[in-house]
């Protein structure tokens, strides 16, 4: 009676084992870069706000200010070793 067992192939349930588990494992691999991707791209940072908000707060720089007009006299005044 107990000549007639059906027993299992180990080999047989490992090499499926490895099959399934690639399979599986590329879908959620394939499955989670898609959603990183997506929300990559869905995601709206809104730079040009904070860069609006940073340009009222920053002082001016020094070159937005137009230098003094220069005298209009002689060439030579106020200028060392001139005529006196």
């Amino acid at each position: 009676m107990f000549d007639q067992l059906v027993e299992s192939s180990a080999i047989k349930r490992r090499s499926n084992r490895w099959v399934y588990f690639t399979v599986t494992a590329a879908i959620w691999v394939t499955f989670l870069t898609s959603v990183i991707v997506i929300g990559i791209y869905q995601f709206d940072a809104r730079l040009s706000e904070q860069f609006n908000a940073l340009t009222l707060l920053a002082p001016p720089s020094p070159t937005a200010f137009s230098p003094p007009p220069a005298s209009s006299g002689r060439g030579g005044e106020g200028c060392k070793g001139g005529n006196q």
